[in-house]
């Protein structure tokens, strides 16, 4: 009678296998940034962040929206240069976890004028992390290189842009197939069993 109620209890588990690695859960994400804003004599960068939910596989997202302030002159153009880290919370299937990155911005600005770049200096570690069943990471280029997701702001105007790509993947599980197949075995070896011991 417990190989019986083995084999059907393995057949039951499989068949939860097979759902639950079929499904296809969304997650949701916020931004935070450190510090808010960046100055440089007169001029001001300032940083505002997004939020999204709804969300499956691998997307290029909004993280920042960045603003600039100016009064200096063209003759005499502020220079500005600071790190910030943007910082990503992650909620998938009812987990949370953060990942996080450390860019530079620098260049100049004036009332009319002004040229900056960001640069990407490091990822957090671990670069990867598992929320929820899925690996997470970020990319926002390579390391030490210009940050090609950067949009530069226009003075006194329209705000510029950090975007980034959320990667993710989903952590290897069996196929359904074969967890079926294994349920299928091992009921049929318990169904025999069984049966061996009443002839017996």
């Amino acid at each position: 009678m417990s190989l019986i109620k083995f084999s059907f209890g393995a057949l039951a588990l499989g068949l939860a296998l097979v759902g639950a690695s079929t499904a296809d859960a969304s997650y949701s994400y916020s931004v935070s940034v450190t510090p808010l804003t960046i100055s440089g004599g007169s001029s001001l960068l300032s940083f505002t962040t997004h939020s999204d939910t709804g969300l499956t596989g691998t997307n290029t997202v909004d993280g920042l929206d960045i603003g600039l302030t100016s009064t200096a002159s063209d003759g005499a153009p502020d220079n500005i240069n600071g790190n910030f880290v943007v910082t990503f919370t992650i909620t998938n299937n009812g987990f949370t976890n953060s990942l996080s990155f450390t860019e530079n911005i620098a260049g100049f600005a004036s009332v009319d004028n002004s040229n900056l770049d960001t640069t990407l200096l490091s990822y957090s570690s671990p670069a990867i992390i598992n929320i929820g069943g899925t690996n997470f990471s970020l990319f926002d280029g390579p390391v030490n290189s210009i940050d090609t997701f950067f949009s530069a702001p226009t003075v006194n105007g329209t705000a510029g842009s950090l975007s980034t790509r959320i990667i993710a993947v989903t952590a290897a599980v069996p196929e359904p197939a074969s967890v079926a197949m294994v349920a299928l075995g091992l009921g049929f070896v318990g169904f025999v069993g069984a049966r061996r011991r009443r002839l017996a």
